[in-house]
């Protein structure tokens, strides 16, 4: 009896064992300067090759490689670094953490059967995590994070546990010197108004304003304000609200 006990012990633990080989990282296509770090070497990414957990990614100008990762589709845009943290399957779930360093990446996370999915991507300053769905993250020195779910929902989390769900138009954005991320509709109320102007202005004063943001007529080109400078015919305002 104790003989079988430990001969089903060492079948679950190599049944366990085996099912997490199935972690793979395969490389499905490229283009420009797109290489992974071999030691102390950066190497050329080719098409079909396969990469370990624990792999550095850099990409150069006009250049990407698409990563596929358990069937996960990762997009390393261009000027990019970024590395595999970790990479694994058991019978239960599927974990994978890509810390991005700079620059963006593009990915589209599906549901493996019945396995509980984590899928994160960190920054400097931020974590995003998936599950079956898609987003873009993107990271600089000096903008920050900002992170923006193409489909579903994406949750947005800073290095202090301040989370937001993002989904539809919302972007979560996070500077490295601000201690919370901004208005998840930011984007969308800069891009809701457009500037007034008068249809009589020359083309001297339109250039004026769109320079300067001053309404070369004598009046504000505030909202409250712009309609007090007009001469001469109504001006016409168009308003884009999508929030």
């Amino acid at each position: 009896m104790k003989i079988l006990t430990i001969f089903i012990t060492l079948l679950t633990a190599l049944f366990f064992s085996s099912k997490a080989l199935f972690a793979k990282i395969v490389v499905e296509s490229t283009k420009g300067e797109a290489s992974y770090k071999a030691g102390n070497q950066w190497l050329p990414l080719t098409k079909g090759q396969q990469l370990m957990e624990g792999a550095k990614i850099s990409t150069g100008v006009k250049s990407w490689a698409v990563l596929d990762i358990d069937g996960n589709n990762v997009k390393v845009e261009q000027l990019t670094t970024m590395k595999i943290f970790k990479n694994q399957i058991t019978p239960d779930a599927q974990n994978t953490h890509i810390g991005l360093k700079h620059g963006s990446l593009q990915a589209r996370v599906s549901k493996i059967g019945k396995l509980k999915t984590s899928f994160k991507i960190s920054t400097p300053v931020a974590t995003s995590s998936v599950r079956g769905t898609e987003k873009r993250n993107f990271h600089g020195a000096k903008s920050g994070t900002s992170i923006k779910a193409l489909k579903e929902t994406v949750v947005g989390e800073n290095r202090k546990g301040v989370s937001n769900t993002i989904r539809g138009n919302s972007v979560f954005r996070l500077r490295p010197t601000d201690p919370r991320p901004q208005n998840l509709l930011n984007d969308s109320m800069n891009r809701s108004f457009t500037r007034l102007q008068d249809p009589n202005s020359t083309r001297d004063e339109k250039n004026g304003l769109e320079i300067n943001g001053v309404n070369q007529l004598g009046g504000s080109s505030d909202i409250d304000n712009a309609t007090s400078s007009q001469i001469g015919g109504p001006t016409k305002i168009n308003i884009n609200i999508n929030w």
